[in-house]
């Protein structure tokens, strides 16, 4: 396939490849609408002063995930919006597929070896048992949204990210029981899998996240602060001693947020990534930490939990 002529797309990881950005820039489609679009690795090949080439190469999504003064952890939700207009989903797509790859084919796998799941192991009946094992018998190739698109519930309804900028959704990374991380702009097919479920050949979902996501998070949590608003359930599945800001909700009289913190968790993300623009690299987890602890809310706190 071929963008205005002459510019290579791989269709099987729906990118353009841009041999010369001078080029490119000639082509009948404006470039900054092709970059988004096509989700473009752009080689940009420069003459030195000496006639020599320079090949400049953007950085990977995983990089320019890490360049963030911080990462918010997020939980997805249970029910997700239906389709899907992007790209085909497989495995090793998004900002953290090529490390969760082969862990994401064995959830496939076993998903199928179980018929995409029983009403245990799925926590639904009736229709909605039978549209989460479709999608769940058919996910290799299944349509795609943006993972902010396709999470929804209370906890995204509050965070609102239709409404952020692009810059501001990259704060967000979403802990999964089909794909371990997402970001929120990874293209996600419908499924239903979470992090609490047992699945034959596989046991506990989080336990089996866990022992495969330990370099991963690691890294991540090194580079840059990490905030914790996942839920019990999809904390299980971080290594321990990962040094992240766990946040916890309690009411104002002490007690644990529980399902009526949802909304509160929401706006409380949403006022982190909000903020996100008057942070430097330096200081950035104390400056964090003063930012949860001042939060405001009529029923609810927020405390940072030692981990």
């Amino acid at each position: 396939m071929k963008l205005c002529g002459d510019v290579p797309v791989d269709e099987q990881h729906s990118c353009a490849e841009v041999i010369n950005i001078k080029e490119f820039g000639c082509q009948r489609v404006a470039p900054v609408v092709a970059l988004t679009f096509f989700r473009v690795q752009v080689h940009s090949h420069l003459t030195s002063l000496d006639g020599h080439d320079v090949t400049m190469a953007t950085p990977s999504l995983k990089e320019r995930c890490l360049s963030r003064e911080f990462l918010i952890l997020l939980p997805p939700s249970e029910g997700k919006a239906p389709g899907g207009e992007s790209s085909p989903w497989a495995p090793g797509h998004g900002a953290f597929g090529p490390a969760a790859e082969t862990a994401r084919l064995q959830i496939v796998s076993a998903l199928a070896n179980c018929q995409g799941g029983t009403a245990t192991m799925l926590g639904v009946k009736g229709s909605h048992l039978d549209r989460a094992q479709a999608a769940n018998l058919t996910l290799i190739g299944a349509a795609t949204l943006p993972a902010w698109q396709r999470y929804t519930g209370v906890v995204w309804d509050h965070l609102d990210p239709a409404t952020l900028t692009p810059s501001q959704r990259s704060r967000i990374l979403i802990a999964s029981g089909l794909g371990g991380i997402f970001a929120a702009d990874d293209p996600v097919p419908d499924y239903r899998l979470k992090m609490g479920a047992s699945v034959p050949g596989i046991g506990p979902v989080a336990r089996y996240w866990r022992e495969r996501l330990q370099d991963e998070l690691t890294e991540i949590a090194q580079r840059v602060t990490v905030v914790d608003l996942l839920a019990i359930e999809q904390r299980k599945a971080l290594p321990p001693h990962l040094p992240v800001l766990e946040v916890t909700l309690r009411t104002r009289a002490g007690a644990l947020g529980g399902h009526a913190a949802k909304a509160a968790k929401g706006l409380l993300a949403r006022h982190l990534v909000t903020l996100s623009g008057r942070f430097t690299n330096q200081a950035t987890s104390g400056r964090l930490r003063e930012v949860v602890e001042a939060w405001e809310h009529p029923d609810f706190l927020a405390e940072i939990t030692p981990r």
